[in-house]
């Protein structure tokens, strides 16, 4: 069955993976992102009609319900939501501000706690026995392995864990499936951010050292997205409120 699927953060990584893959099996997908220019580029460049851009920016409320209503224009009800977007930076506790963890906070919680807020809603609006919907958060590893030096960005992904188990049994009433994915370490853009940051404070790390040790390679975006389609799909029904983590078994 096709779905009509918007995806958070989606103009590069995991995200744009994602919409490439789900595009490949004629998903109607919005693409979505903070920079309208690296939006409309990645829609260019994947140059299919099934794949449409939009502005998003997680971090405001006004901009998540004006993608919402874009999308429910263009390509009808929304009934699978990918929280992608996120945030990452580094800091102790002792040099970390109330601005970096709300930041953080705005970014990684606030911001897909209120994309699923709308998604619920324009969901139930139209509800029918028939319909069934689901959201997939991308968490990270993080909550596991609680890494050093980003003690804001380890708990804003705990947070968004508990928001998916909380948001699971609330709609399940509605036939929404509420998953997350953990991802470990993906050589991504963000992952370039955390390798520079680090070496920006001293702190020399070998790519080698970060590989998943049973795997001994970075996980890729493809098996990322790959997880994302199965618990987008029906057979991933009975798996509810459940945290799948793609790491290579690093946070073992």
């Amino acid at each position: 069955m096709c779905r009509n699927v918007l995806v958070t953060g989606a103009t590069s990584g995991i995200g744009l993976e994602i919409v490439k893959k789900m595009s490949d099996l004629d998903n109607q997908i919005i693409l979505t992102g903070r920079d309208i220019d690296k939006v409309n580029n990645c829609v260019n460049k994947i140059g299919k009609s099934n794949v449409m851009g939009c502005h998003l920016d997680i971090t405001n409320e006004e901009s998540i319900i004006e993608a919402f209503n874009y999308a429910r224009k263009r390509i009808g009800k929304i009934d699978t939501l990918i929280n992608n977007a996120g945030a990452w930076s580094a800091g102790s506790i002792v040099d970390l501000t109330k601005d970096d963890w709300l930041q953080m906070y705005d970014t990684n919680i606030f911001g897909p706690a209120i994309s699923c807020k709308y998604f619920v809603k324009q969901f139930i609006t139209e509800y029918d026995k028939q319909s069934k919907g689901y959201i997939v958060n991308i968490g990270s590893n993080a909550v596991y392995q609680n890494f050093e030096n980003q003690i804001h960005y380890n708990s804003s992904k705990a947070a968004l864990i508990s928001l998916t188990k909380g948001l699971s049994k609330e709609v399940a009433r509605y036939n929404i499936n509420v998953n997350a994915v953990c991802p470990g370490s993906v050589n991504t853009k963000m992952f370039d951010k955390v390798m520079s940051e680090f070496s920006k404070k001293g702190i020399s790390i070998a790519e080698e050292d970060i590989y998943p040790p049973q795997l001994k390679r970075f996980v890729t975006v493809d098996e990322v997205a790959q997880t994302v389609i199965f618990l987008t799909s029906s057979k991933a029904d009975a798996i509810r409120g459940h945290v799948i983590t793609v790491d290579g078994g690093s946070s073992l």
